[in-house]
């Protein structure tokens, strides 16, 4: 008898382990059982939504996202597999393939892709044909209406649809949106069943940029950049024009560049051609940087506007001699001879004079060791070596003094000169004006990073240019009637220990009108085979850029032609 207890409470002991063990998965578990359950039976694809637009500063589309389709056979429909003949039939000639290749495509027993690419209207007959098992699945292309315009500043996008350069990559998260889904119900093979359940969550449109890039502008810096690369058979080139009290960027051209509408996304070489070089690119400035020289002298309140010195073709720093760059003594000189005739010995004179800690502050003032909008993602900050840096020499005040031995993008030097330009305050260049998302329009305003130098100094600094140029420094970038503060340069480039005999960069930065600057213009050209001279080379193309500006804009002229 007490055998048969045993068993019995043994007995019960197991069931109830077993009900308690179904009532937690019947109850506990039931929610994530049947999650399971669902997952078993419902698959999802994605809703691509449409990548917003990027916009000229007045509204024009420069990239757009237009639809077409892709068209799918799925031979499970009801009626679709008994159908492929004359499915093929029907289909070849809107497709434009012919029968034979529709109906090898339709042979398959699962869902397969007949064709992509198909434009709206054909897409449309194709629905109205009402093919059983053909279905049209909606797709984003990315169109160009300026063409070529502006390239490597809109970037491209990948087989992906996501930004890889340009605005397209540093401003993929707003322009991309989000994905919408749609869930099906499945068989046991993971296919979808046909007249299934189906819910659709629909996905939400990436946003409009307006950019502040203006069409006109821009066309003519590309233009006249080309002529002057083609006439000097130059390797690369370069122009930027910024209004320098907003910091906006009005036109960034950057060569050589690739055709957005033609991209080969399998080409090499398509990462140069497709990089802002004025972003991206460091290069020694050369006598452009005297500009910045100036403004630390000036600044420091060790130099005045009637500092004067001897200039005897050359100077001794160390070691070392720097020559001025024409081999000629200019003897007794002032500030205007240093920026007329770009003095390398007036440059060390100057920084001299002004000491390394006073001029190496002006330097990392002006923004050149950092980057100066973190939502430029090619921009790269400048390398600048400073005193605190165990290698660093006097030679390398000197040096940096006539923009040798230290290196800046074209954005930082144009940024730079723009907030001379500005009364002595850098403004945060910027490419991106207004947002148009699904939750209405957010607007950039112009953002100031800080002051760099008193007012007092940016306007010292601004008529001395200018009586430069009125003096004979610039003749070729002059615009009749416009009063111009600028600097034109002629940078050695570096190569193995030292620097390149047969290799320059050609350069011209300014301002003007240079009473209330409007346009700060930068040019660089890389390598020109004929003659290496910024006023030959690059002059030529901030006075054509500029004329034409100022005439677009309807700046009057600020004095008599001369």
């Amino acid at each position: 008898m007490l055998r048969f207890v045993l068993l019995g409470l043994v007995m019960l002991a197991g069931l109830s382990t077993l009900a308690g063990r179904l009532a937690y998965l019947q109850i506990v578990e039931q929610a994530r059982f049947a999650e399971l359950a669902r997952s078993e039976q419902l698959g999802k694809r994605p809703v691509i939504p449409r990548r917003g637009a990027i916009l000229a500063a007045d509204g024009h589309p420069l990239a757009i996202s237009l639809e077409s389709y892709e068209v799918y056979f799925y031979p499970k429909y009801p009626g679709a597999a008994d159908a492929r003949d004359r499915t093929a039939a029907e289909l070849a000639p809107l497709l434009k393939r012919p029968a034979d290749e529709v109906r090898a495509k339709l042979a398959a027993d699962s869902p397969t892709l007949v064709a992509t690419g198909i434009q709206p209207d054909v897409a449309n007959k194709i629905a109205a044909a009402e093919m059983p098992g053909i279905v049209l699945n909606p797709k984003w292309y990315r169109y160009y209406p300026e063409g070529s315009l502006a390239g490597p500043v809109l970037g491209f996008i990948g087989k992906d649809a996501q930004g890889l350069s340009g605005v397209e990559a540093d401003y993929d998260v707003l322009l991309a949106g989000k994905n919408g889904w749609v869930y099906y119900e499945r068989d046991a093979s993971g296919e979808e069943i046909p007249l299934g359940l189906k819910r659709v969550e629909p996905p939400v449109d990436g946003a409009d940029l307006v950019l502040t890039l203006d069409r006109y502008i821009q066309r003519v810096a590309e233009t006249e950049l080309d002529r002057a690369l083609k006439e000097h058979r130059a390797d690369s080139g370069v122009v930027i024009v910024m209004d320098p009290k907003t910091g906006a960027l009005l036109a960034v051209v950057s060569r050589p560049a690739a055709d957005p509408t033609k991209l080969d996304l399998n080409d090499p070489n398509l990462p140069a051609l497709t990089r802002n070089r004025a972003f991206s690119d460091l290069y020694e400035p050369g006598s452009t940087f005297k500009i910045i020289t100036l403004a630390a002298a000036l600044e420091s309140g060790r130099v005045g506007t009637n500092e004067t010195y001897y200039c005897p073709g050359y100077v001794k720093v160390g070691p070392w001699t720097i020559w001025m760059w024409n081999y000629t003594p200019m003897g007794p000189s002032n500030l205007v001879d240093f920026i007329r005739y770009s003095c390398n010995v007036g440059a060390v004179h100057l920084s001299r004079r002004t000491g390394p800690e006073n001029f190496y502050r002006v330097v990392r003032e002006f923004g050149f060791t950092e980057r100066l909008n973190p939502e430029f993602r090619s921009e790269v900050a400048g390398q600048v070596k400073l005193p605190s840096d165990p290698t660093w020499s006097e030679v390398d005040l000197a040096t940096n003094a006539f923009g040798q031995a230290l290196s800046v993008t074209p954005l930082g030097l144009a940024t730079a000169v723009a907030a001379v330009a500005n009364g002595g305050v850098l403004m945060r260049p910027y490419l991106v004006r207004e947002v148009r998302g699904p939750d209405g329009v957010r607007r950039f305003e112009p953002t100031v990073i800080r002051r760099v130098i008193s007012e007092d100094t940016a306007r010292k600094v601004t008529n001395l240019l200018v009586e430069a140029v009125n003096k004979g420094s610039s003749p070729t970038a002059i615009v009749p009637g416009y009063k111009l503060a600028g600097k034109t340069g002629t940078a050695q480039v570096p190569e193995g220990s030292g620097y390149s005999k047969t290799k320059y960069v050609a350069s011209y930065i300014g301002y003007l009108p240079a009473d209330d600057p409007r346009l700060v213009i930068l040019v660089k050209i890389d390598n020109p085979k004929d003659v290496p001279w910024g006023t030959t080379v690059a002059a030529p193309v901030f006075r054509e850029v500029a004329s034409k500006a100022l005439a677009y804009y309807g700046i009057p002229p600020t004095e008599r032609p001369r």
